[in-house]
């Protein structure tokens, strides 16, 4: 059977520095990056809740970057989108269907609009759905909340960059701008006041944190400190006892995805 070492999640964390950020971030790439790193939650300590914040820097540079170049269904997928969403018939509960994630239930049903309206009385009688896998940014900044390691102005800087997602996707429906070539078009013919205001509702997010963590990281490898201005705890020594003796640290056993993604 194959393991996971700590020099496997060195490694993962430096998938990121092999990535141009966020411009060949993805979805998958995020969420493949995150099954890699549950393993080491329980037991890997400090360094692997600094690796967890940065993924979750990964994935709001990702979908802040999607929002400023209007591609809005892929900022929402990570804001907001679940997934997975299965649909359970009560009479029936062990054949689940899977909601297509981009499409409305009716249309899904090949439900005709005259239909709906009874359809959807008819499906709140007879189904129930389930989320079986959230979207990703609320799951990775409702677990880093859970964890109670991090300082409360890093958690509200997070939460402020969500809304924030939220509230530049909402702004560019309604200026409106469909696609990058208009909004950049409508910026290049706006006047200094209007490109001023557009621009302050635009993400733009600083990748600072992001290089921050990473640079944490790094510090911790060396072994030259581990010291970190994102934790409560800021020299770690309780959630970084593993790091401390990484020789005699337990191996994880490793899943076949996994292994791929390292």
């Amino acid at each position: 059977m194959s393991y996971l070492t700590f020099e496997s999640m060195i490694n993962l964390n430096r998938r990121f520095d092999a990535v141009l950020i966020p411009h060949l971030l993805d979805e998958s790439f995020l969420s493949n990056f995150h099954s890699a790193l549950v393993p080491y939650m329980d037991l890997g300590g400090a360094y692997a809740w600094l690796l967890y914040a940065r993924l979750t820097e990964a994935a709001l540079l990702c979908a802040g970057h999607y929002a400023d170049n209007c591609e809005f269904q892929a900022a929402g997928d990570l804001l907001v989108n679940p997934r997975c969403i299965r649909l359970y018939d009560k009479a029936n509960p062990c054949n689940p269907i899977t909601k297509n994630r981009h499409m409305a239930l009716s249309e899904q049903y090949k439900i005709e609009e005259k239909s709906v309206e009874s359809f959807r009385r008819r499906f709140g009688r007879t189904m129930v759905m389930d989320i079986e896998v959230p979207a990703l940014l609320p799951m990775l900044t409702e677990t880093l909340g859970r964890a109670d390691l991090f300082h409360e102005r890093y958690l509200d800087s997070v939460a402020r960059r969500m809304e924030k997602i939220a509230a530049t996707i909402a702004f560019l429906l309604a200026w409106p701008v469909d696609n990058v070539e208009q909004l950049e078009a409508r910026l290049r013919s706006a006047s200094d006041e209007t490109k001023g205001f557009a621009e302050a509702n635009l993400c733009r997010f600083d990748p600072g944190d992001f290089h921050a963590l990473g640079e944490e990281l790094e510090a911790m490898q060396r072994k030259r400190h581990s010291m970190s201005v994102f934790l409560k705890q800021p020299d770690a020594m309780e959630v970084n006892r593993y790091f401390r003796d990484p020789v005699n640290a337990p191996s994880i056993p490793i899943n076949e995805r996994t292994q791929v993604f390292i």
